[in-house]
């Protein structure tokens, strides 16, 4: 796999020190550091989900330790659920990757957590967010074990100040690795997250007896409302993978493995009346009588069994050869009922939801490739691949070829290629929506299929500096933007093409990135959310003597696009006008689409620092970091929402942009240990 990904180009390895000093909202952050390379950017400071290339975040293949994690994220998107701690190789491929990857047509994010020493070492945090510790122990290389936790604790806090958060999250995460024998290991890998959001309600309001509607309303008492809601989520999955090595030429790989994201919405209501003597509850204003019981249910989940079989084959030098066979199934239980999931900028499962919905489907995968890495030359290594896909809802498989190439000029001097069709049957349905509280996979009765084309060129005039400039093109088909309470979906034609340069001198990173993206629907084309024509990022990490170490992150980029709305009248209603007092009629808003991605969101930019010192004594090391996000505090947009305010009373329209703003400045601190 290592000789795969040096023949592969837009392929970026994330070291842990990269990680843990890029700032972010209290603690380190996995796919925060993983946006700041270039081809991987957010859609806004309010979440950390990754667009690759042009690509939703549905479109991404994350794996740990080979195990596919379908929502890598805690609740919202804020924070991703996997303890950077834990991890010893972070690969991200940006396009053109190998035939053993499938049901991703964007990138891939493969994940390996760390190998143990031979004593007990012990990693951790505290910070104003949460607190993490990794425990990890190898004993003589025949047996190693890693464990670790994190939880927040504001709901502690709170209470110790009589306050009440009612939102918090942990994950955990296990694996054992054991050496059966000289040529034969098992890797047991086992995660878990949750997040627990819990919020409670109540009002006093008066109610009357019934009576005609000539005659006064008779008081009847008062009623107090208790409003419950609930919205758990987690993620679990756990593997278990066999290694083979028959000798130094073939080695097998046997892996089982299930995943699972599931989560649950619940808002009920109570209702205790305390009425006059004589009036009973039957008799209270049915205007004003509230209904108690169940208000809003939910129920979503997804869960997905994996077998993989993998050979790697190395008969001759040169040549190498890597085949292997999958089989999957999904099984996908989504229902809701009297959710209000309609938003403009905010949604709550995908854009143009129902109230009510219901979805039980099973989707079997089956899959085969076979690929090669052979060098014909000493400068040239080729590696073609060829990947086969039967999915349950189609009738024909799918053959989808594949191929990178790597040339050496010179010493440190490459040119690198790759092209390639790539497809997936389970997808997002969401476009319009810039933030969505709870994202749903649907297997869909057709495949989004991408065809890739990368170009690029890599040179390191020493072992500290390191300049790449790729160019790619990307053209995706259906990709599902819609979905109607029936199960009809409606599908946009894509592509996507850009340029990113990227020079690294020891602790200094500067990226430049142009790229344009474009969507086709029903013939009229457009520029999705996520398009973002120009970025621009410097970093640096300064080592001011005494082990202090100093990190900045500055970066800016071009607005990106949003769909203005109009409101148009409806239903006639009273207001008064602000300026004279006077009395007049006015419509309800009705919503309209407008020009799709039109206007554009002002420029984006935003500094972030962060200063952090190590002490270390006999073993030990204990390092306190302080860091600031948007230093300057910069005003970012996060959204814009629509609201109902006069504008022009002769011809009573009525439109106004709100516009809330991302992330303020935020100071935090914490502390890192090891022993």
């Amino acid at each position: 796999q290592q000789e795969s990904l040096e023949i592969q180009p837009s392929v970026i390895r994330l070291s842990l020190r990269q990680v843990l000093h890029t700032p972010a909202v209290g603690e380190p952050d996995l796919f925060r550091a993983l946006q700041q390379l270039p081809g991987v950017s957010s859609l806004n400071e309010a979440s950390n989900q990754l667009y690759i290339r042009g690509g939703s975040p549905d479109q991404n293949l994350v794996t740990l330790n080979g195990i596919r994690v379908y929502n890598p994220f805690h609740l919202f998107g804020l924070a991703a659920n996997i303890n950077p701690d834990i991890l010893g190789r972070v690969t991200a491929s940006t396009g053109g990757y190998s035939a053993r990857y499938g049901e991703a047509v964007s990138g891939v994010i493969d994940l390996e957590s760390r190998q143990a020493e031979d004593r007990l070492r012990t990693v951790g945090s505290l910070s104003l967010i949460s607190s993490k510790m990794t425990l990890s122990r190898s004993y003589r290389g025949k047996l190693q074990w890693l464990l670790s936790g994190r939880r927040t604790y504001h709901d502690f806090a709170a209470r110790l100040v009589g306050e009440r958060l009612p939102y918090y999250f942990y994950d955990v995460f296990a694996a054992v690795d054991w050496k059966l024998a000289p040529k034969q290991s098992l890797r047991l890998t086992s995660f878990y997250s949750s997040d627990i959001l819990q919020a409670k309600d109540s009002s006093d309001f008066p109610v009357w007896v019934c009576g005609l509607q000539e005659q006064p309303l008779q008081p009847a008492g008062t009623a107090h409302k208790e409003t419950r809601f609930g919205f758990p989520w987690s993620n679990a999955a756990v593997g278990l993978s066999w290694d083979y090595r028959a000798n130094p030429r073939l080695q097998a790989r046997a892996e089982v493995n299930f995943s699972q994201t599931r989560n649950s919405i619940r808002r009920s209501e109570s209702i205790r009346y305390d009425l006059q003597p004589g009036i009973e509850v039957a008799e209270i204003d049915s205007c004003v009588r509230a209904n108690a019981g169940n208000l809003e249910n939910a129920h979503n989940r997804l869960g997905a069994w994996q077998a993989r079989l993998s050979l790697y084959w190395h008969p001759i030098s040169g040549f190498r050869l890597h085949a292997g066979a999958e089989w999957s199934q999904l099984n996908f239980k989504y229902f809701w009922e009297n959710l209000d999931t309609e938003g403009d900028d905010i949604v709550l499962h995908f854009d143009h939801a129902p109230e009510n919905f219901q979805f039980q489907q099973r989707y079997a995968h089956r899959s085969g490739f076979l690929e090669a890495i052979w060098q014909p030359l000493d400068r040239l290594k080729l590696q073609p691949g060829l990947r086969v896909d039967w999915r349950s809802p189609l009738a024909h498989p799918s053959v989808d070829p594949r191929m990178s190439v790597s040339y050496r000029l010179r010493p440190g001097l490459q040119i690198k290629g790759a092209a390639g069709i790539y497809r997936q049957g389970i997808a997002y349905v969401r476009e319009r929506g810039i933030f969505a509280v709870n994202e749903l996979f649907f297997s869909l009765p057709f495949t989004v299929k991408a065809q890739h084309a990368i170009v690029g060129i890599s040179y390191a005039p020493s072992p500290a500096t390191r300049i790449t400039l790729e160019t790619y093109y990307k053209n995706v088909k259906h990709q599902p933007v819609r979905l109607s309470g029936a199960g009809d979906f409606e599908a946009v034609d894509g592509w996507a093409y850009g340029m990113e340069f990227a020079l690294r001198h020891h602790n200094f990173t500067f990226i430049y990135v142009f790229s344009r993206v474009r969507h086709r629907l029903q013939g009229d084309v457009y520029d999705p959310p996520w398009d973002i024509r120009h970025r621009l990022q410097l970093s640096n990490q300064f080592h001011l003597g005494q082990s202090w170490t100093l990190s900045i992150h500055w970066e800016v980029h071009t607005g990106q696009p949003y769909s203005p709305l109009t409101i148009s009248n409806h239903f006639p209603v009273l207001d008064f006008d602000p300026k004279t007092g006077e009395p007049f009629y006015y419509t309800l808003p009705r919503q309209v689409d407008y020009r799709q991605g039109a206007i554009r969101y002002p420029v984006y930019h935003r500094l972030d620092i962060s200063l952090s010192k190590k002490l270390q004594r006999h073993g030990w090391s204990i390092a306190p970091y302080f860091q600031v996000l948007n230093v300057y505090n910069h005003k970012n947009p996060l959204y814009y929402e629509v609201r109902r305010e006069p504008v022009d009373f002769a011809s009573r329209d009525y439109r106004t942009v709100f516009k809330p703003t991302g992330v303020p400045i935020i100071p935090s601190l914490g502390v890192r240990f090891s022993f």
